[in-house]
């Protein structure tokens, strides 16, 4: 019986039961669902609308005429063929739109995968050539749409669904012709005001979708949940080269109609990112003009919440080891909440290459979890995948409370420069991270953060740097760093206190091997309170602690230095079981035992003892030491940690002394160096020589060029440097004692052509 859009009685039998006649007056009768073959690619309308079958006026059966008829009449699913023969797949099978086709309000299925000569399925057979203007097919109101291996170009947007929720997208190429060209739409999918619950793509055997060459977005989710996005190509051509989107995928909410747990990627039991091939539910995400995904929001809309990114391949080709980069960032988060980028199992890693950085938090995002992806050269093993910029940015946006608790877990990450993970906000975890070939590798401009169980290779500039108060630095690991391996540093208007950069156990030590400068290092007045307890390393260039008020400065004796100025304590005796000395009343002191002489050494933690009223302090060993074997101390007030004391006689020489204390004090004082003769400009390929001297006879000499590390030399010391610019040479005096000066000194020169 038909009905209008209202379900108003058009016609109804005579029954002979009141009840029937008023169950008839009020319920229309259900509809039976249609089949459309559409015969011709002729744009032209229904002949007779409601009447038997999809006829034009020549007799064909046209795809307006099948949508026209499809709502005429509601009720079960229509579905909507191409017939074969007349359609298969060749460039010239293309239903080229004279004006919209009206939107869908009846449940229907649209195949365009019923031809003999494509490939496979996920191949189209017909290509709907749209408008720019408007939309080529749009759904309102209609649950559980289905649309399979459809080209659709040149349209404002490919498919726009309105309150249509439950939908099936499979199979699609959107802004790819048939004959693989581009033809590009406005946006290829659109998903607006509560399409909930569509899925896009699909696993296993179920075709992807290829959105590509979009003027603005390949994908957008506005104001629509629980959509789950699998196994599509973003901006990828048929040929793998890329077809740039704007953005490839965005998702925001909009008014009325937020943008709650949407899910991109694999989030089934599958291997797919664990191979370099992306399968199962792995999207490819790349080649955009401008970012790989987009939680944002914009001026009209407001960001996603409880996204989950996990899975895909984002700036990578589709054989997984190639490079095909956004231009813009990997995922963009925005201030979006709860956003989930990657999990904790192998096949929910991104792989994220290339662009400016991975992924990016450029203000407020509470509760982002970021864990176990693989970045830049680790996803690819070379350099060239590396973004520009950096690996994982979470940036407060100068707001106090910004990206509350966020979790940067587990996560690989190789650059060429810029900065592996920068984070600011509130109570972060920062742990189990590697990251390697960055200029910083972990920048902490958080408060009252946990960073933890990191590994920093061969950062060029520092290994962790922190810029801000009350974090925790434990069980960390920076290894060939050419700066200082762990910075502490005050800037601002309040500056930094209350960080504690090592624990109490032999696991939370940070270890901090091979640093061409301290291995740690605290700068700038406006840097106090900094308490630095067990960290152990070797083969570092400068100081194992060194506190500075600027870099570089003249004297570490100032009480305008970074934590008050404190002075490492005095070892008045030293036995192979024991040790004593002076200390500030009520200090903690740790004692540590060292491999040998170099001063940025330490070896291991021997124990710790407080100092009495009168600055006495004593301190069992352990086990006994082995002659030979030298000690250093450190003392913590509530200003914060020392410097090292780094003088101490070796035991074979303090077993000579006698024990009036004069033994391992007689000759603590470092020597300080004194340059007599150094250029200023040298012509390139001629000798720059610098002549120096000592204050104590007898000592011997270390030199760095251009921050390597120190190596010994001897007065004179030549350089012959054929490449032109500036550059910087150090040297430091040791003195026959093993004291070494603390404040190198520091020449800079150029060399011209």
């Amino acid at each position: 019986m038909p009905v209008d859009r209202a379900g108003k009685l058009l016609g109804c039998r005579v029954l002979v039961a009141a009840a029937a006649v008023v169950a008839c007056l009020i319920l229309p009768a259900a509809a039976t669902a249609e089949s459309f073959l559409v015969s011709t690619a002729a744009d032209e309308t229904d002949a007779a609308l409601g009447s038997e079958g999809c006829l034009t006026a020549a007799g064909k059966c046209s795809l307006r005429a099948a949508l026209e008829e499809a709502n005429s009449s509601l009720g079960e699913f229509d579905e909507v063929n191409f017939e074969e023969g007349v359609f298969e797949g060749r460039a010239t099978d293309v239903i080229a739109l004279g004006s919209a086709l009206p939107t869908i309000i009846d449940p229907i299925r649209i195949f365009g995968r019923e031809c003999e000569t494509v490939a496979g399925p996920g191949e189209p057979c017909v290509e709907i050539r749209g408008l720019p203007a408007a939309p080529a097919l749009s759904v309102e109101g209609v649950e559980g749409a289905e649309f399979e291996s459809l080209a659709i170009t040149g349209a404002g947007v490919g498919l726009l669904a309105k309150a249509a929720p439950g939908m099936r997208v499979r199979g699609n190429w959107f802004g790819i012709a048939l004959d693989g060209s581009a033809a590009g739409n406005g946006t290829g999918i659109e998903l607006a005001d509560g399409s909930d619950g569509a899925r896009l793509g699909g696993e296993g055997p179920e075709p992807k979708n290829l959105l590509a060459n979009s003027a603005e977005t390949g994908l957008s989710i506005v104001g629509s949940s629980k959509t789950r996005v699998l196994g599509n190509d973003f901006g990828v051509a048929l040929d793998g080269v890329a077809a740039p989107n704007g953005t490839d995928l965005a998702i925001a909410s909009s008014p009325g109609f937020p943008a709650l747990d949407n899910v991109v990627g694999t989030r089934v039991s599958t291997v797919a990112a664990a191979t370099p091939t992306c399968d199962g539910g792995c999207n490819l995400i790349s080649g955009s003009a401008a970012n790989g995904i987009d939680l944002t929001g914009d001026a009209g809309s407001g960001p996603a919440s409880g996204t989950i990114v996990a899975g895909n391949h984002i700036g990578l080709d589709r054989a997984g080891t190639g490079l095909l980069a956004n231009a813009g960032v990997g995922v963009l988060v925005g201030s979006a909440p709860r956003t989930v980028v990657g999990g904790p199992r192998p096949e929910d890693a991104n792989r994220i290459v290339g662009g400016t950085v991975a992924i990016s938090s450029a203000s407020s995002a509470p509760y982002l979890v970021v864990r176990g992806n693989s970045i830049g050269s680790v996803a690819t093993g070379s350099e060239s995948g590396s973004p520009l910029d950096g690996g994982i940015e979470v940036d407060s946006g100068g707001l106090t409370l910004a990206a509350e608790e966020a979790q940067i877990l587990d996560n690989e990450i190789g650059l060429d420069g810029g900065t592996g993970i920068a984070h600011a906000g509130l109570a972060g975890e920062l742990s189990g991270n590697y990251v390697s070939g960055a200029a910083t590798g972990i920048e902490v401009d958080s408060a009252e953060s946990l960073v933890e169980s990191n590994i920093v290779e061969a950062p060029e500039e520092v290994g962790i740097l922190v810029e801000n108060g009350f974090n925790l630095l434990l069980g960390n690991r920076v290894v060939d760093s050419g700066g200082a391996g762990i910075r502490v540093e005050g800037s601002g208007l309040f500056g930094v206190s209350g960080n504690v950069v090592g624990g109490g156990s032999n696991a939370s030590e940070n270890v901090i091997d091979g640093s061409h400068g301290n291995a740690i290092e605290v700068v700038n007045p406006k840097a106090s309170r900094t308490e630095v307890a067990r960290n152990r390393g070797s083969g570092n260039g400068g100081l194992f602690i060194n506190l500075v008020a600027s870099d570089p400065d003249p004297s570490d004796l100032d009480p305008g230095d970074p934590n008050g100025g404190i002075l490492a304590p005095p070892i008045a005796l030293v036995s192979e079981s024991s040790a004593a000395g002076f200390a500030e009343p009520g200090a903690t002191v740790r004692v540590f035992r060292k491999g040998g002489p170099a001063a940025g050494e330490i070896q291991s933690f021997l124990g710790e003892a407080s100092a009495d009223d009168a600055g006495n302090w004593s301190l069992t060993f352990p086990a006994p030491l082995p002659a030979g074997t030298a000690i250093a101390a450190t003392q913590t007030l509530e200003n914060g940690t020392s410097e090292l004391e780094i003088t101490a006689v070796p035991l074979a020489e303090a077993a000579q002394q006698g024990q009036d204390g004069s033994g391992t004090a007689s000759d603590r004082k470092p020597p300080r160096t004194r340059m007599l003769k150094q250029p200023r400009k040298v012509r390139a390929g001629r000798a720059a020589t610098f002549s120096f001297t000592s204050s104590e006879p007898g000592s011997s000499f270390q030199c760095s060029l251009d921050r390597a590390k120190f190596k010994p030399c001897a007065s004179p010391q030549r350089y012959r440097i054929q490449k032109p610019g500036k550059h910087l040479f150090r040297v430091r005096a040791i003195d026959p004692a093993g004291n070494v000066d603390r404040t190198p000194v520091r020449r800079r020169f150029e060399v011209i052509g």
